[in-house]
């Protein structure tokens, strides 16, 4: 038998005078410099976007912000492909002066990420980056659904580190041009191939006001607690324990 798919109940329609005095109230200069839970949108390996079904959409694709965090991610182990393990500390917030490790970190590793001796160029163990992974956290809808509420899915997209001043640049033109936040825009964001690796950086261009943000405004509570969800540790392994190798694929016969 198969499943029906459940339909949130989303918010009444907030008036927009309200929800412009909210959107005036949030200052992009505390969050973006001079991570969260629920379907994604990626870059594949052919340099494309692709949903989280597998379904291919083009290299660049129009989207809404509804809402963004900042997520600072440290792992004790290297990355294992197939046998991806949770980190051991973690920091989600909206000012990046304030970030600092969730409770629900297995291992914190100071009292404030600003300070933290992961959170400083040369940190890393495998080049000139940082031990602990900076990102953006965005939660969007497609401009293609962004006509149709009640259908719209809200996807999260994980800005890496090395486009973050790509999105903290876009946020802020927003909010000198339009007078806010991200939501109060349309912007196209592209997946730009890093030659001679299989990893793509992120553009984000053709910025155009977004006439319908009071519509938008009505997912930021769906966003919002998505952004804000915390990882599961439940299989966290500790910086002083090895972890189990992921198992070889099988070969071929």
């Amino acid at each position: 038998m198969s499943k029906e798919k459940s339909v949130a109940v989303r918010p009444a329609k907030t008036d927009l005078a309200t929800i412009d005095q909210q959107l005036a109230a949030e200052s992009i200069k505390d969050q973006v410099s001079a991570g969260g839970s629920g379907p994604r949108l990626s870059i594949n390996t052919n340099g494309r976007w692709s949903t989280p079904d597998g379904a291919e959409l083009d290299t660049t694709i129009s989207v809404i912000v509804v809402d963004f965090v900042s997520k600072n991610t440290w792992y004790p182990h290297p990355y294992q492909a197939g046998n991806p393990l949770p980190p051991g500390c973690f920091a989600i917030g909206k000012v990046l002066a304030n970030m600092q490790p969730c409770p629900e970190s297995p291992e914190p590793q100071h009292d404030m990420c600003h300070g933290c001796a992961h959170d400083q160029w040369g940190s890393s163990a495998t080049g000139k980056g940082k031990a602990c992974k900076n990102s953006r956290e965005l939660a969007v809808i497609l401009e293609e659904q962004a006509a149709d509420l009640d259908n719209a899915e809200i996807f999260i997209i994980s800005v890496p580190p090395t486009s973050i001043k790509f999105f903290d640049g876009f946020a802020r033109q927003v909010e000198r041009v339009l007078g806010g936040p991200p939501i109060k825009a349309v912007v196209d964001i592209t997946a730009m191939p890093v030659p001679g690796t299989r990893y793509s950086t992120m553009n984000f261009e053709n910025v155009r006001a977004n006439s319908d943000y009071a519509d938008h405004f009505q997912l930021r509570e769906e966003a919002t607690a998505m952004l804000e969800a915390i990882p599961d540790v439940s299989n966290y392994v500790s910086s002083n324990q090895k972890p189990t190798r992921a198992a070889a694929p099988a070969a071929r016969r």
